[in-house]
């Protein structure tokens, strides 16, 4: 019997027994003549024109036993067959429909009958298949192995199926897709039909996919990918992935491929893209000239501005330093400065002494220098211009009068103021 076979669905097969005809006989039933026989006309028939069932069945076996008689076998292949019957009480008629190999797969039982000679009785037998085709549905899993079985009534189910599924857990076969009987090895058939067994899986928890992070590259030709996570959850859940916080990047929800539903193989991968932003740098001069300020995407090489100027200073640099790639943020650079000295000459005019220079240092009070003396005259300080005209830079005393201001170097002139008591001899 082929696999094939077993795909083919049963039916219930009815026997008629059928009395045609009584050879012995008189009207009334004695039960003390038990010597009286009738004949019966076994047929078997299969009701509602279905098919002959796939346990196919080679021979009939008709056993009939009752009071005060022996039992009586008769073995037949055919449709129909007359048998002779001691009439009596209690009469009962067993049908069994075996196949190639002598097991019985079919078996049906009268009900007890009181045989009268000479009366037609009709007595039908209802055969109950006794081995069963357990068909194996796996509901996603691997091909079940084997994909049918066959099993016996009142017996184990014995050894069932194996089938797998990548990223869920077995949970046994049942009798319905959702709810049911869960079926064992151990259980005792029970069925009067063939019957399908479904899977029941569970899924996994652990079962890994990937998300990746990818990031622009500079001047926007692509992305590349920076940090591979591995994780796991649930087979066939949703999931969707976190964003990470990357300096000088922005997420791109509109081009990441962030959710996905995690495959049973651990092939889910998920992808999520960031920008790469753009930031500014701002530059405070605090001088004669202003610096533009420079926007760039991050990371990006920076190239410095033109040095600012300033009257009196010299550029020292920017506070924070120029950065030679574009930060992750904007950022605002100051100027710094540093203060230009110049060589002041100090004309004494018809003095003497004290200093005949000084170092002035643009925007600071003079530096500290010596008085100059002219005998019978008094010192009135240093001016621009000479018997104190223009603006002064150092009082009578050589302290300073103002600072320096102008961004170059320059001469001061003594100015002179004649003593009314100086002595003189006629």
């Amino acid at each position: 019997m082929g696999e094939k076979d077993w795909k083919r669905k049963f039916t219930v097969i009815c026997i008629t027994l059928v009395s045609i005809f009584v050879v012995f006989g008189c009207n009334l039933f004695n039960p003390n003549e038990f010597e009286q026989t009738s004949d019966i006309a076994i047929r078997a028939s299969i009701r509602n024109g279905k098919s002959i069932p796939a346990i196919e069945h080679s021979s009939f076996l008709l056993t009939i036993t009752g009071e005060k008689m022996e039992a009586i076998e008769h073995s037949f292949t055919s449709e129909s067959i007359t048998v002779s019957v001691p009439a009596g009480p209690s009469r009962v008629f067993v049908l069994e429909a075996l196949d190639d190999e002598g097991t019985v797969v079919y078996r049906g039982e009268s009900e007890p009958i009181d045989l009268e000679g000479g009366k037609n009785t009709d007595v039908e037998i209802i055969l109950h298949q006794l081995e069963f085709i357990v068909e194996f549905k796996a509901e996603g899993g691997s091909s079940p192995n084997p994909e049918y079985k066959q099993v016996t009534f009142d017996k184990e189910y014995g050894k069932l199926a194996d089938t797998s599924r990548t990223g869920y857990v077995f949970n046994g076969w049942w009798t319905e897709p959702s709810g049911g009987e869960r079926v064992t090895a151990e259980t005792i058939v029970s069925i009067t039909n063939d019957q399908t067994l479904y899977a029941r899986w569970t899924a996994e928890t652990d079962t890994a996919y990937t998300v990746e992070h990818y990031l622009e590259d500079l001047g926007g030709g692509g992305y590349s990918l920076e940090e591979t996570e591995s994780l796991s959850g649930e087979t066939d859940t949703e999931v969707t992935a976190d964003a990470e916080n990357y300096a000088g990047f922005s997420y791109d929800a509109g081009t990441s491929e962030a959710s996905g539903t995690i495959a049973a193989d651990g092939s889910l991968v998920l992808k999520l893209y960031y920008e790469r932003n753009s930031y500014t740098l701002d530059f405070v001069s605090n001088g004669d000239s202003e610096v533009d300020p420079i926007t760039q995407d991050y990371g990006s090489t920076v190239t410095a501005p033109e040095d600012p100027e300033r009257e009196g200073y010299s550029f020292t640099g920017w506070d924070p330093a120029v950065p030679a790639t574009m930060p992750s943020a904007d950022s605002e650079l100051t100027a710094k400065w540093s203060p230009d000295t110049y060589t002041v000459t100090l004309d004494r005019g018809a003095g003497s002494g004290g200093n005949g220079s000084v170092m002035a240092t643009f925007d600071a009070e003079m530096p500290s220098a010596a008085a100059p003396t002219h005998t019978g005259y008094t010192f009135g300080g240093y001016y621009t211009e000479e018997n104190g005209g223009g603006t002064r830079y150092y009082t009578s005393d050589m302290s300073s009068a103002r600072n320096w201001d102008q961004a170059s170097g320059d001469t001061l002139y003594a100015k002179w103021i004649a003593e009314s008591d100086t002595e003189y001899k006629v």
